[in-house]
């Protein structure tokens, strides 16, 4: 209803998408109570009174009493009647109403923490009694994180004449507040498309014009149109770090909370909750990119975690608009469109048991809510200039600059890799070479979605499970689809790998307590090491050493403490070491004279490779059914152990 009632300004389209998440979060975590049911809320204190204006009922998510299990019910299961015994999606307090406890040691994430608590079931018991207090407490350590990271350089710090990323969004800033918007995207006198051209979608223009709007009453020296190019002063720095912390503190954190509490399954530990939310406000490629490099990447992760917790829950329309709102702040979430499609249409189809004609019904809608959003977003440019085609073919264009390079710099992704031997566009002609990397993508990712479609998952969705149905495959189908791109898109740069990234911190939490397996948590965190690792040039072209090596100690400290049979233990170890040589290697020994990119093409090629490895495991393993919402394979792992250690 929010996003709705502002189709008729694009400009405030960004404030819309944000207050979907909003409205998401509050959906998902905040169900409205059924009966006259209360809970007292003097464990929380003020934690609970703050969130008690967003929604009155909070508390009862929370209390003693099992009308938690109704509201839950009702909210996410509108077809199944409430009743007692239904699972609570959040344990309703202390260990005696937590469904199916799990045995100490057993849970793979508690382990992460090693001696600060003396069992897994001591933490998840004072987990579940203080889990308002932890979050906000959470939320506010990722926020002191984030300022902790926004003292190191940014991209391009006092690198005239083109400077970076850091240049690149206040200069958007300033142009989007100087010009109207007919003009963003064309070239003239006022607006040099040679000097970082705007060449994101819509809502990056509007989100831009939102903080040079609020910056020219801090800092109007910063934004001054030609005058400020390359403007560096220190109440600059100042607003613009704040603009991005500000970004994240509204749409990143709770789209990352949406995502956690729809892939959570009623059973999950409410430690095991925490922890993955703290794990993605805390994701450290993301943190270093967006507050140390400089970008604003939280809003379209914000938007995109949303959408999918949203798919999660079935709730597949507010996931259409949140996605479709990431998609045109940031095209590069282009990346996440195969798995949402066959996602949503999923459920389309799953809930149309009657009949084709249904089920197209619910496509076709789908369809226009997509389509109002696109509009209302390119609103300035379809209906409002005097040749619509012409300006939406030119923001498009700016979008999908085809005329770029295959990649940027060195990035761990295939095409890079092999160039080595094999350089692409000396095999094929320039225009032949994005239709190329398309089908290879295409190819790479089609197993793993298409696996969504299967009768097994249109047969959990159909059961409206609480969490499971589908939402095991679509988690898979994520990353599968983003790790695609990554490794075989056409101009794809470094910074590209946080989308695979983000979307692998999903995986353990969707397997839920009975198919994750206890190296969960160390594969996962090991994944993330990998990730960082691929961007060590950019860090050390940015001076950004220090927290990426904070950020990758973090990591491989987490994989250590984390529990891993001897074999997979043994090969993390080994890479450590392999991952140390090369740090050295790159700091320390010149390159040949013949190859000066030799180094890193050595750290980005053995990336490409372990990326290579994880994108074929999770497929085969979406084939084999390990992520199938129909169950069978929970119940084998239950009773074999083979097929549990397998």
């Amino acid at each position: 209803i929010t996003y709705s009632s502002s189709l008729s300004s694009s400009p405030m389209s960004l404030a819309a998408a944000t207050s979907s998440v909003a409205a998401a979060a509050a959906f998902l975590a905040f169900p409205a109570s059924s009966g006259g049911a209360s809970a007292s809320s003097s464990s929380f204190g003020p934690s609970v009174e703050l969130l008690r204006g967003f929604q009155e009922p909070y508390d009862l998510a929370m209390g003693p009493t099992t009308s938690a299990h109704t509201a839950v019910s009702e909210a996410f299961i509108s077809a199944e009647p409430a009743d007692d015994q239904a699972e609570p999606l959040w344990s309703p307090g202390g260990p005696d109403h937590c469904p199916t406890p799990r045995p100490a040691g057993e849970d793979p994430w508690a382990s992460i923490l090693g001696g600060m608590v003396d069992n897994g079931s001591r933490w998840s018991s004072f987990c579940e009694q203080h889990e308002a207090k932890l979050t906000l407490l959470a939320a506010a350590a990722a926020m002191g994180v984030r300022c902790a990271t926004t003292i190191f350089p940014y991209s391009g710090e006092g690198k005239p004449p083109m400077f970076g990323d850091f240049e690149a969004q206040r200069h958007w800033m300033e142009v989007t507040t100087a010009l109207p918007a007919l003009q963003w995207y064309e070239h003239s006198a006022d607006n040099n498309l040679l000097y970082w051209g705007l060449d994101y979608p819509p809502l990056t223009a509007y989100h831009s014009w939102i903080f040079g709007k609020l910056g020219h009453s801090f800092v109007p020296e910063c934004f001054q149109l030609l005058s400020s190019r390359g403007h560096e002063s220190q109440q600059c720095r100042l607003f613009m770090r704040s603009s991005v912390l500000a970004s994240d503190l509204l749409v990143y954190l709770p789209g990352a909370l949406c995502a956690v509490w729809g892939f959570a399954s009623p059973k999950e530990a409410a430690s095991v909750r925490l922890l993955a939310v703290v794990l993605l406000w805390l994701l450290p490629p993301l943190v270093i990119i967006d507050h140390g490099h400089f970008q604003f990447n939280g809003v379209c992760f914000g938007l995109c975690l949303a959408a999918a917790g949203c798919v999660a829950r079935g709730r597949t329309l507010l996931a259409s608009v949140l996605f479709t709102s990431g998609l045109l702040f940031k095209q590069i979430a282009l990346y996440y469109a195969p798995a949402f499609f066959v996602g949503i249409l999923a459920h389309c189809v799953a809930r149309s048991p009657q009949g084709w004609l249904r089920a197209l019904g619910r496509v076709a809608v789908t369809g226009v809510v997509v389509l109002a959003t696109v509009l209302a977003a390119f609103w300035p440019w379809a209906v409002l200039s005097g040749s619509p085609v012409a300006s939406v073919g030119q923001v498009l264009h700016r979008m999908f600059p085809f005329g770029r390079g295959l990649y940027e710099d060195k990035v761990a992704n295939f095409w890079c890799s092999i160039s080595v031997v094999v350089k692409l566009h000396r095999l094929l002609p320039a225009h032949r070479v994005p239709l190329a990397c398309a089908v290879a993508t295409l190819l790479a990712l089609a197993p793993a979605c298409g696996c969504c479609l299967r009768p097994s998952e249109l047969k959990a969705l159909s059961d409206r499970s609480p969490v499971g149905g589908g939402a095991f495959a679509f988690a898979a189908a994520l990353f599968v689809s983003s790790m695609s791109f990554f490794l075989f898109a056409f101009q794809v740069h470094e910074k590209s790998v946080l989308f695979p990234c983000v979307a692998s911190c999903l995986l353990p939490l969707a397997l839920g307590p009975e198919r994750r397996p206890s190296w969960a948590a160390a594969a996962l965190c090991h994944f993330l090491l990998a990730c960082l690792f691929s961007m060590y040039p950019l860090m050390v072209k940015d001076g950004l050493e220090v927290p990426y090596g904070v950020g990758c100690t973090l990591c491989a400290l987490l994989c250590e403490a984390s529990s891993a049979p001897g074999v997979l233990r043994l090969f993390y170890r080994l890479s450590f070491v392999f991952g140390v040589v090369l740090h050295l290697v790159h700091a320390f020994l010149p390159p040949p004279g013949r190859y000066p990119d030799a180094w890193t093409l050595l750290i980005t090629g053995s990336c490409c490779a372990y990326f290579l490895s994880c994108l074929v495991a999770v497929t085969a393993a979406q084939l084999r059914g390990v992520f199938d919402g129909s169950g069978v394979v929970a119940t084998a792992a239950a009773s074999d152990p083979r097929h549990k250690q397998e």
